[in-house]
């Protein structure tokens, strides 16, 4: 399935990408381009399958879909009256429980419900707000909570029950939330956020989010302190109030878990520029991964001309136990570009034509009588079961089992 395929090679695609920042860039203190850098594995990871990949000059779906229209002929059949019955597209398939449709469906009904969990965080939070006493100061709400609520922001919202805290604190978390609005963070946060229930099944998925969210709390502080804040006395802030913990995901909050981490940070100088080379690595990788699991493009299938000798087709006919496959009479000579698959053995139109021209006929005795079914062209599960040889569509014959459920 396409999308089952999709997500997929974007999983990938973000592992590779989330491995390499978290091994070579999370302990680098270049906080603005580190946020640039965990966006862009999120943009790389959705974009990288749906972009044509660096050998490609086009999509490859353009050429394969001229090619599969342009003759692309299924054999006639004679058949008999339960023979008939059995010729439906893709009947193999639905004659099992098709495990690959049922693994996606389960996946996104999962997404579905850690959306509505995530609709009900928006939701939380926006009552809060809508519940406040607020009033508008350059451009930002400062919202009074009625009950007890930790600090934090969202958009240009700022949350604080001033009450709780003395002006210093207050004008310490007012300038770190105020960092997180001008600096528009909430957008990162709803991103990782959006991942999180898309990419769910992915563990790494979550510790990018802590990352994420933990970098924009090193870009907030060092704003708030670039105020004139005094530094120690910001820190025995975040201390006093370390178990202060909102409990609204999406937003930005001023008391977090990752109070250790932060203090480190406050205390690092910022690196020298020499320190930037490993940035120019994650381009490279990005291009490798582009080759990898972007569209490629498909070689133009050889038509072959018509014969000039006598124009055919191939029909099958399947009346009984002995399958004959014979030539019969077409002006336009259509060619069937894909393969025969006769009980387990695989043939192309070309190698069915030479052995009848070769014999006079061709006849293939089954155990039972036959079972006929097609695949359509671009078909997945036929592409799964017998490769690119496949791509252009399946003629099966099989014998019928003996239980009708087998």
């Amino acid at each position: 399935m396409i999308m089952a395929s999709y997500i997929i090679k974007v999983q990938i695609v973000f592992t590779v990408l989330f491995i390499a920042y978290y091994s070579l860039f999370r302990k680098e203190k270049f906080l603005v381009l580190n946020r640039f850098v965990l966006i862009g594995v999120l943009v790389a990871a959705f974009a990288l399958p749906v972009l044509p990949a660096l050998n490609s000059s086009r999509l490859a779906v353009s050429p394969l879909d001229q090619q599969i229209n342009l003759g692309n002929a299924y054999p006639q059949f004679i058949l008999n009256d339960q023979s008939s019955k059995a010729l439906v597209r893709m009947s193999e398939s639905l004659r099992r429980v098709n495990y690959e449709t049922l693994a996606v469906n389960g996946y996104f009904m999962v997404t579905c419900f850690l959306i509505v969990l995530f609709l009900t965080n928006l939701y939380k939070i926006f009552s809060v707000i809508r519940a406040s006493r607020r009033r508008k100061v350059n451009g930002l709400i400062f919202c009074e909570p009625f009950h007890e609520t930790a600090p934090f922001s969202f958009f240009n919202f700022i949350v604080i029950a001033e009450r709780s805290f003395n002006t210093d604190e207050c004008r310490q978390i007012i300038a770190h939330e105020n960092a997180h609005s001008r600096q528009l963070h909430s957008i990162d946060a709803l991103l990782a956020d959006i991942a999180c229930f898309i990419l769910w099944i992915n563990p790494l998925i979550y510790l990018y989010r802590r990352q994420l969210k933990l970098n924009l709390e090193f870009l907030a502080d060092k704003a708030a302190l670039s105020t004139g804040i005094d530094a120690r006395d910001y820190q025995l802030n975040l201390l006093r109030h370390s178990g202060v913990l909102t409990a609204y995901p999406p937003v930005n909050a001023f008391f977090t878990s990752k109070i250790k981490e932060r203090i480190i940070t406050i205390n690092t100088t910022q690196p020298g520029i020499s320190n930037s080379y490993k940035y120019f690595l994650l381009p490279m990788l990005m291009l490798t991964l582009s080759a990898l699991v972007g569209f490629q493009k498909i070689a133009p299938a050889i038509i072959p001309p018509p014969s000039k000798s006598a124009a055919s087709s191939v029909s099958i006919d399947a009346r009984t136990d002995t399958v004959k496959f014979s030539l019969v009479r077409d002006s336009a000579d259509r060619r069937f570009k894909g393969i025969y698959v006769i009980e387990d053995k695989i043939l192309t139109d070309d190698e069915i034509r030479e052995k009848i021209q070769s014999h006079g006929r061709l006849e293939m005795k089954l155990a039972s009588r036959p079972i006929i079914g097609t695949y359509s062209a671009n078909d997945s599960s036929a592409i799964k079961k017998w490769g690119e040889q496949a791509r252009y569509g399946v003629v099966f014959v099989k014998s019928r089992p003996e239980k009708p459920d087998q």
